[in-house]
């Protein structure tokens, strides 16, 4: 099937759309590349392994769409809504995310490397496995959002986003940030951090005894800031 007759079923609506894909299982997978969807409505299709390399896709509706493993390199995704979208292992390299809306966003072992994500809303993003180096987060509502494993993360970038001190971290994770953290982000890390719980690590089991010793040296408390 070609691009245009890929773009047509897309335009026919949800329904059109996912029927062909899944009653045409082995068909070869649609290239929408550059593709023009500003402000398309493409809520809850199943666009999983789609390549949309530099589609331009401001302001578009992509609510609970599958885009997992989907190739979205570079592409214009500011201003657009992904809230609860499917983007495991997704390629999102150099793209632009700046002022979208990615709440609860599933985001394991996606690739975010480069990616434009100022101001964008990233509260309660699962973020487990996934590689944000170069990540520009000036700005983004981090408030739990979860960075289990997460590769390529720097203090630098973490702190240029709003509410870090409410997001989830492993103790790995936390034990290589250095964080200037006051009396007031300490006790709200240590709330949050008795819910993360990961296949390979249980919670800590005493509360906030358990969670203090945690703190690793590199994330000391600073008395100047408290």
């Amino acid at each position: 099937m070609t691009t245009t007759e890929h773009i047509e079923i897309l335009l026919k609506g949800e329904d059109a759309w996912n029927r062909q894909r899944q009653e045409h299982p082995d068909e070869a997978t649609p290239d929408l590349s550059e593709g023009q969807f500003a402000h398309a409505d493409l809520s809850g299709f199943d666009l999983h392994g789609v390549v949309l390399q530099r589609a331009y896709l401001r302001g578009a509706s992509l609510r609970g769409a599958s885009l997992r493993q989907a190739n979205l390199r570079g592409a214009y995704l500011n201003a657009a809504d992904l809230e609860q979208a499917e983007l495991s292992q997704a390629r999102l390299v150099e793209a632009n995310l700046n002022g979208a809306n990615l709440t609860c966003c599933t985001c394991h072992g996606a690739d975010l490397r480069d990616a434009e994500c100022g101001g964008a809303n990233l509260s309660r993003v699962d973020f487990t496995d996934a590689q944000l180096h170069g990540v520009n987060l000036l700005g983004a509502n981090l408030e739990g959002a979860k960075f289990v494993r997460t590769r390529g993360l720097t203090s630098r970038q973490l702190m240029a986003g709003l509410n870090w001190e409410k997001a989830l971290f492993n103790r790995e994770l936390i034990g290589q940030l250095d964080l200037p953290l006051n009396r007031e982000q300490w006790a709200s890390l240590r709330e949050q951090w008795a819910s993360l719980v990961t296949a390979e690590e249980e919670p800590p089991p005493d509360g906030e005894s358990s969670l203090e010793a945690l703190r690793p040296e590199s994330c000391s408390f600073d008395p100047a800031l408290g």
